[in-house]
């Protein structure tokens, strides 16, 4: 019997405060610029639009490695992009006091001319940006930098630092006001550190910014506050990683699941007390290294799946199932194109409009994994889905965090609707709920109605189950009275006998 729902694609504008926070709505991918003729080589993805409008802006002035970010005012419009080695401004030119990030020796090597491509790189994810908490006037720009080991012409990423921009300098445009302020320093021994991501304190406004080492099983853990960074503490939890270059940390939209997949050993993921910072629960999902060396990790939209990517292979996780592990299925294999560089898998980045869009190395094309909140193969990905004017060097993708966390006990909103009104799509067959969104109650109507009694589960965005009752379809529908749930979104799961269905239920008042 085939299945039938109704999935908005949530997560509406529950707040005011929360739709605003459109500081990832716009992806840009550097692939070249030519000083000769001042023409750059870049790709834009807007959401501000659906779909995404994609665009190839000429005046973008730098060239782009691995060391890249981006950040959009709280309505959506670009306000400033790095490159690692400078910030630039809305206008497409260098941001006020935006030269030398990074400054050092690496830097003038990488930076300028007559280097055919400038750019930094220090590994992936190794530039964020994240709001100033409780303010729209100021962002900081977390970035990694490497330092040369005596007698060695290779970098080692040592060094983090923050720059810090006030938007209402240069008449609007922006100011860096404080620039490569070290928070992390290892350049006396040359200790390797990784990636960066970040996650909403449980006041729903501070940010927890982690970094692991590359090897080892330890993480830093910085408290960004509006007093500035206040605390830098480490700690020690799950499998000693041997050295992966290649690798992608993330927060799953609530805040409360952290995975780390590195090309070595797979996925870990942890529990995460956005209050106090500490990871708890180790778990460890094994994954083949012979399969290819790049990796990356997202997760789904309400947090059920994580997706592990290594290379060659893309595999999803159901969090919900009594066996995480067991319930591990291979969604997609790499299918060989080439552009020409070949398109194997690589980090992933939730998108607003509640895709799991999937990046490459070097390349033209984005995978797109379209309903990454549907198990198995109808999570339904599809290679080379998106089409760039221009590439991007060296997995120079943008990635990150959830803007839209707010407060422990807030909506979770990680993505959803841009503008207008989306519409309904379907997830699987043969059940209905109506109206949806519902306030106080939602009439449940299964399709070819059995002749049984069934139980009719609720779960909230956290997989916490909050409902659970018994129901009878034998006139094809029932009501489920929702009024004592908050508002936000749900997976309302109904079983009968042998058979299961679920839908996506939203609560709004």
């Amino acid at each position: 019997m085939k299945l039938k729902a109704i999935f908005i694609p949530v997560l509406f504008i529950i707040s005011t405060h929360l739709s605003a926070q459109k500081h990832d709505y716009n992806w840009l991918f550097i692939e070249e610029f030519y000083p000769n003729n001042g023409f750059g080589e870049a790709a834009r993805m807007n959401f501000n639009t659906i779909p995404p409008t994609i665009s190839a802006p000429d005046n973008v002035l730098i060239t782009a490695w691995s060391s890249v970010a981006q950040m959009s005012d709280a309505d959506g419009e670009l306000i400033f992009f790095t490159n690692g080695c400078e910030i630039h401004d809305a206008s497409f030119n260098l941001m006020e006091n935006g030269h030398d990030i990074n400054a050092g020796a690496v830097h003038d090597y990488v930076c300028y001319p007559p280097r055919i491509t400038p750019g930094y790189t220090a590994g992936p994810q190794s530039c964020m940006a994240v709001p100033m908490p409780g303010s729209d006037r100021y962002y900081y720009l977390f970035h990694i930098a490497n330092e040369y080991p005596p007698g060695s012409s290779y970098g080692v990423f040592c060094i983090l630092h923050y720059s810090k921009i006030d938007m209402y300098g240069n008449g609007g445009l922006g100011a860096v006001i404080e620039k490569n302020v070290r928070i992390i320093d290892y350049s006396n021994d040359f200790t390797p550190i990784m990636n960066l991501t970040a996650v909403r304190h449980t006041n729903g406004q501070d940010w927890w910014i982690i970094s692991p080492y590359l090897w080892g099983n330890g993480y830093h853990k910085i408290l960004l506050t509006d007093m500035g960074v206040v605390s830098l503490t480490e700690q020690y939890i799950g499998q000693d990683r041997t050295g992966a270059f290649f690798s992608q940390i993330t927060f799953s939209p609530d805040g409360t699941l952290f995975a780390h997949c590195t090309n070595d050993l797979g996925v870990q993921l942890y529990d995460f007390d956005r209050s106090t910072g500490e990871f708890s629960n180790p778990r460890y999902f094994y994954i083949q290294p012979a399969s290819g060396w790049l990796a990356g990790v997202g997760f789904s939209p309400s947090g059920r799946f994580v997706y592990a990517s290594i290379n060659l292979v893309l595999y999803q996780y159901d969090l919900w199932a009594p066996d995480v592990a067991a319930s591990r299925v291979l969604v997609a294999e790499y299918d060989g194109y080439a552009d020409p560089i070949p398109t194997t898998f690589y980090m992933m980045q939730l998108g607003p409009d509640c895709k799991l869009y999937m990046f490459c190395s070097s390349c033209t094309t984005i995978h797109v994994i379209r309903e990454p909140d549907l198990p198995g193969l109808a999570c339904e990905v599809v290679q080379n889905d998106v089409q760039l004017p221009w590439g991007m060097r060296g997995g120079g993708a943008p990635t990150f965090p959830n803007y839209r966390l707010g407060a422990l006990g807030e909506p979770v909103a990680p993505c959803g609707p841009v503008s207008g009104t989306a519409p309904t799509l379907p997830v699987e067959a043969g059940l209905h709920l109506y109206p949806n969104p519902a306030a106080m109650a939602v009439t449940v109507e299964w399709e070819g109605a059995p002749v049984a009694a069934g139980m009719i589960t609720v779960r909230n965005s956290a997989g916490k189950e909050v409902l659970h009752t018994r129901a009878a379809f034998f006139s094809g529908s029932t009501e489920l009275l929702v009024g004592m749930l908050p508002p936000g979104w749900y997976s309302l799961y109904v079983q009968v006998g042998a058979e299961r269905r679920v839908a996506r239920l939203v609560v709004q008042r």
